[in-house]
């Protein structure tokens, strides 16, 4: 049976394939709306951190991963991160020891997004930005469970004999964190930072681990146990 194409103008040389088939017919391609958000719950918890309150001021749902989901994410999430010091608008928060986990409100990032210029867009479900605290003390480094910070920074990366499966990711991670001089990152810290922005080696992160390729391009599960370990060979103290 014949099958009958609908009409359109004739290819242009720039013409990309999606841009091809909406000009044949708006049908054959359509973008994918947006997750949907649940504001009454976001809009009720009362601080976020601070990655989680970014990705709603773009209109993204937190529970998404939000790799490479909106230029204005990293732009957002850094300009978020340069207002914790003195005199920024998020100075009076208290900061994580990894500046995305810092608890923050949605009121502190709707008073932020009016102060930079141009004001962002923002979601018309976002709460309106109220005054912010008075008599605060300015942004104080969060002390971490455990040792000291002092004591927790005096350690170092060793290099893996091999890299295979998340080695190599979790190396690069670890050595930032030293070369910051930050405290060693614990397997938690891990899990959270690659849920807002995953590596290219993980298939997905997971609550208690995540799912990654293994050097056959096998997908295996980790849990925090084995993260745990794995930071454990690859760091000692000085």
């Amino acid at each position: 049976m014949p099958i009958k194409l609908p009409s359109g103008k004739p290819a242009t040389e720039n013409e990309t394939l999606l841009s091809g088939a909406n000009s044949v017919s708006p049908e054959w391609y359509k973008p994918l709306p947006k997750p949907y958000i649940d504001w009454a719950k976001w809009r009720n918890v009362p601080r976020l951190e601070l990655w989680q309150a970014i990705a709603l001021s773009i209109g993204v749902d937190p529970v998404c991963q939000l790799e490479g989901v909106d230029r204005d994410y990293d732009r957002r999430i850094q300009i978020a991160k340069a207002h914790m010091c003195a005199g920024g608008e998020l100075a009076h928060v208290e900061r994580s020891p990894r500046l995305h986990l810092t608890p923050v409100t949605l009121s502190d990032i709707a008073r932020l997004a009016e102060r930079c210029s141009p004001a962002w867009d923002m979601p018309k479900e976002f709460p309106k930005a109220e005054a912010a605290p008075e008599n605060v003390t300015p942004a104080t480094q969060a002390a971490p469970e455990g040792p000291p910070a002092a004591l927790m920074t005096k350690w170092s990366v060793k290099k893996p004999q091999r890299y295979g499966g998340y080695t190599r990711p979790l190396h690069a991670f670890l050595s930032a964190a030293q070369r910051d001089g930050e405290p060693c990152p614990t397997a938690r810290e891990v899990v959270d930072a690659w849920l807002a922005e995953k590596p290219a080696e993980i298939v997905q992160v997971l609550p208690e681990g995540f799912n990654y390729y293994d050097s056959k391009g096998n997908t295996k599960a980790v849990d925090l146990a084995a993260i745990r370990e794995a930071i454990k060979r690859m760091t000692h103290a000085r």
